[in-house]
């Protein structure tokens, strides 16, 4: 054995585990925990930070809920009971996401991906802007956009995203985003199957909570009935 390559594969070590360490949120100070499965506070307040630039007059507690409740929380679930299949989804959104880097088109990539001919729209049909059309995460992706930019990946329900804003329909209302109509081609990476997706809801509506006083104090008390210690 060469000696000398001990303290290589140490550091190589150290540095691999490090890095899992705060994709898995061993480092993460808060949250909230549901069972075993915890959501760090961190990623909460990111998607909050976005969702209020077109939500701003609710508070803290009200767009973190939308957000959990319009699937960020089961989301959660999903992807770290299958952590081998999120990761290899996420590994080859990172890819697409760096050829949306080097220049290619967005609706170009859709088109590829979705196996659409050229003169076939690869946008979603328009729809309101709130969690129950877009989803939670991607509904506070899409509230920070403007009409051309896009954003992620970004953990969904589906699995990892990437999230173009094609048109924000608010000529009448501008200053109103969580009013405009929106319409947004996405980039999707699955992880699991449609049964895997019902498990991790029917788990964020039974599991045990726990974790940040004040995450569980914002949560509906008959979602928390019954599950958490917490009182209030």
């Amino acid at each position: 054995m060469n000696f000398r390559l001990v303290p290589v594969v140490l550091v190589v070590g150290i540095v691999a585990v490090v890095a899992f360490a705060m994709r898995t949120s061993w480092f993460d100070s808060g949250g909230l925990r549901v069972g075993e499965v915890l959501i760090p506070a961190s990623e909460l307040d990111q998607a909050i930070a976005e969702m209020s630039v077109g939500f701003p007059q609710f508070g803290e507690a009200t767009l973190r809920w939308a957000i959990l409740d319009g699937g960020f929380g089961p989301a959660w679930i999903l992807h770290q009971r299958l952590t081998i299949a999120s990761e290899a989804a996420r590994q080859t959104a990172v890819e697409w996401r760096q050829r949306l880097l080097d220049g290619e088109d967005f609706l170009s990539l859709v088109r590829e991906q979705q196996g659409l001919e050229q003169h076939q729209d690869p946008c979603d049909f328009p729809g309101p802007p709130r969690p129950d059309h877009l989803g939670g995460r991607v509904c506070a992706t899409v509230a920070s956009l403007r009409e051309g930019e896009w954003a992620g990946p970004v953990r969904t329900l589906v699995g990892w995203e990437l999230v173009f804003l094609d048109r924000r329909f608010d000529d009448e209302i501008k200053d109103l985003r969580n009013r405009a109509g929106v319409r947004v081609a996405r980039l999707r990476f699955e992880v699991g199957k449609e049964t895997d997706r019902d498990a991790a809801k029917q788990a964020w509506n039974q599991l045990p909570l726990s974790g940040s006083g004040e995450i569980l104090a914002g949560l509906p008390a008959n979602f928390r009935a019954d599950r958490t210690a917490f009182k209030n």
